[in-house]
């Protein structure tokens, strides 16, 4: 385990990117934004110290980050989560407050994001559809 966290972080620079606080990309773009995804994790639970901040979800999985406010609008969501310039700590709040919504609404805007170039975001935009076990969703997996 110590040794593949190594070889991310000599793949990723991890120290290029603490110093210069910008997402540096290294060859493998999956590999690059679950650096940058491990390290905004650590970020936002050091600024949000306390769990209550967070809201309650029914799935019992350990997710990358903490879903966006279930107070936000899905159409807002929708537009977080599909925007490519958008960091991908971002469009996983929105995804997993989608999902926690649930609803055709969500398995809809979930399932745009099959149109993004990130493909580590459609990996987890199935995970989570999967989760959902949302009729509506095996009509988008499919």
């Amino acid at each position: 385990m110590c040794a593949d966290l190594h070889v991310v972080g000599q793949l990723c620079r991890l120290d290029l990117y603490h110093r210069q606080s910008a997402p540096v990309f290294c060859d493998l773009q999956q590999v690059a934004q679950t650096c940058q995804l491990a390290l905004q994790r650590i970020q936002y639970h050091n600024q949000h110290a306390t769990p209550a901040e967070q809201d309650e979800s029914r799935y019992l999985s350990v997710d990358p980050t903490p879903a966006a406010p279930s107070s936000t609008p899905a159409n807002e969501l929708r537009a977080k989560l599909v925007d490519e310039e958008a960091r991908i700590f971002d469009r996983y709040r929105a995804m997993f407050a989608l999902r926690n919504k649930g609803g055709q609404e969500a398995v809809t805007a979930l399932g745009e994001a099959f149109g993004s170039q990130s493909a580590l975001l459609k990996h987890e935009v199935a995970y989570v559809l999967g989760q959902m076990q949302d009729a509506g969703a095996v009509t988008t997996l499919r």
